[in-house]
């Protein structure tokens, strides 16, 4: 369905808004169409919550082989205080839990440490004027805070796994846990809800539909599509969308010198067995990859929905990957507790 809507979008788009090819125009900073900036204009106490979906899905011709959603998430952001420096906004979880894995054992498992640890607490970010993501307050506690629970879910997965020792030395998988969360920068990427919320925050884009042409093979086509546009019939004539499409086709022989773990168990996906068992002298790989952010905003610059779709085709199949955020619940100017509609 989010494919669908992707795709109604991009097409009414292109039908209505002039196209500005960036190719055969040097003059980026003079559209005769304006330009949306991405901009924030929020006000203390203001909150939304987000729901988080992603989904896994394997296509093949017109036949479906695979539809699954993978994990669901649901949190909440609340304006704590607006000054002429910026906001200082608290990020609240509420829930996560796996809904797919390999092995219902697995599953299991995944759920049992998602509810035993799954941090209650949050934390305050600040960002600057427009919305940009500025630091983590304190950020040296919340590392703290999440060194004791990456600690005691490496525990649990040993008590349940013992023989992994023999694999994995437990020290070893809890330092490579840690050096995710070793400082700020790292701490925030570990939070890339956030960081899909707000990453378009402090930036401008031309209005219309602005293409970056391919100039050799293996290259990548690019199209920037912005415009007013309402997520859903809450929304008013001020929301606006932008959109970035990624157009990629790699040639076999970049596709294996290039191959890494993501993309060879992509791979081996897809095509029903190992990358090691694979015929390379005679297989083609040829890697075809269209990569959808769609970011809608509304007229105050909150973030409504970012919508990350990556479909990639090798061997007559498709992987598409979609990350799906949504605000489900607001309150303008008033405190909205955790759980309450409102």
């Amino acid at each position: 369905m989010q494919t669908f809507k992707n795709l109604l979008l991009l097409a009414t788009m292109l039908l209505t808004l002039p196209t500005i090819s960036k190719a055969q125009d040097n003059n980026a900073g003079q559209n005769e169409y304006g330009t949306i900036p991405v901009v924030a204009f929020f006000c203390k106490d203001d909150t939304t919550v987000y729901r988080r979906l992603t989904y896994d899905c394997v296509v093949e011709g017109e036949d479906t082989l695979k539809n699954d959603l993978i994990a669901t998430q649901e949190f909440m952001l609340t304006v704590r205080d607006s000054t002429s420096e910026g906001y200082r906004i608290e990020y609240i979880p509420i829930r996560e839990e796996v809904c797919n894995a390999a092995e219902e054992k697995t599953l299991s498992f995944m759920n049992h440490i998602s509810e035993q640890f799954y941090p209650d607490e949050g934390f305050v970010f600040t960002t600057n004027t427009y919305g940009a993501l500025q630091h983590i307050e304190d950020w040296q506690a919340l590392k703290k805070r999440l060194t004791g629970i990456m600690k005691a879910v490496v525990d649990s997965i040993y008590v349940q796994e013992p023989e992994l020792e023999e694999e994995v030395p437990r020290k070893l998988l809890e330092l490579s846990f840690l050096e995710t969360i070793s400082d700020e920068q790292h701490i925030m990427e570990n939070y890339d809800e956030i960081t899909s919320l707000f990453r378009l925050h402090g930036n401008e884009f031309p209005v219309g539909v602005t293409s970056y042409p391919a100039e050799f093979e293996g290259d990548t086509d690019e199209t920037l599509v912005v415009s007013n546009a309402q997520y859903d019939e809450n929304g008013t004539p001020n929301d606006y969308c932008v959109l970035h499409l990624v157009e990629e086709n790699i040639p076999s022989e970049q596709v294996y010198e290039n191959m890494d773990a993501d993309l060879e168990l992509l791979i081996s996906d897809l095509l029903s067995d190992s990358i090691e068992s694979l015929d390379t002298d005679s297989l083609d790989l040829s890697l075809h990859r269209v990569t959808v952010k769609t970011c809608y905003y509304s007229f105050s610059g909150w973030p409504v929905a970012m919508i990350s779709q990556v479909s990639t085709t090798v061997g007559g199949k498709t992987n598409i990957e979609t990350d799906y955020i949504e605000w489900t619940r607001r309150s303008w100017m008033q405190y909205l507790q955790k759980g309450k509609d409102k």
